[in-house]
């Protein structure tokens, strides 16, 4: 009985802490992979590192809102190379994960996804799809049927992402112009 009243009040503690101070989930191993390599072959003569971009508490309850996990300057040489976002959004039964990487000027330099859990419309994560984000920024309409076209089986997942990259694009402009 102590054992289980114990678990009980830990894990409310947990919720608690949870709930007061945020959390994000930290990269996977794979997800850095992913990123190193997306990093590669963005800027392929630099090396490019990312590194923990903190936002403030007002900022950081809009970005949990839309899905960001965290944000991350990206510098190469001691020079700014630009900004990536960690962020998740729906698909039908579960979340994916995903990264954008925004340029200097804070138009959108690529999009991947990091992990997909369904076992239909992983197209979303097909090069293909994805490199209709390029170049997009805040001022572009960023919707699906618009700048961006679906994909049939996905529609869930298209829709999540095209509209992550918006709400995204629009506040990684205001935090990082406003700072």
């Amino acid at each position: 009985m102590y054992s289980n009243s114990l678990h009980f009040k830990l894990a409310l503690l947990a919720m608690v802490f949870i709930m007061a101070f945020g959390y994000s989930e930290p990269l996977a191993p794979s997800h850095i992979k992913k990123i190193e390599k997306e990093l590669k072959q963005l800027w392929p003569e630099k090396d490019v590192k990312f590194e923990l971009y903190l936002i403030d508490d007002n900022d950081s309850q809009i970005a949990e809102s839309i899905g960001i996990e965290e944000v991350y300057s990206l510098e190469a040489d001691g020079n700014q190379m630009g900004f990536m976002v960690y962020f998740k959004v729906a698909s039908k039964f579960d979340v994916f994960d995903l990264a954008l990487f925004y340029d200097t000027n804070l138009l959108i330099k690529s999009m991947k996804v990091l992990e997909y859990r369904e076992d239909h419309g992983g197209e979303v994560g097909s090069n293909r799809w994805l490199k209709q984000f390029v170049g997009l920024g805040k001022d572009d309409a960023i919707r699906l049927n618009d700048d961006i076209q679906g994909i049939s089986g996905a529609t869930i997942s298209c829709e999540s992402a095209t509209k992550g990259a918006k709400d995204i694009t629009v506040f990684i402009n205001k935090l990082i112009k406003d700072e």
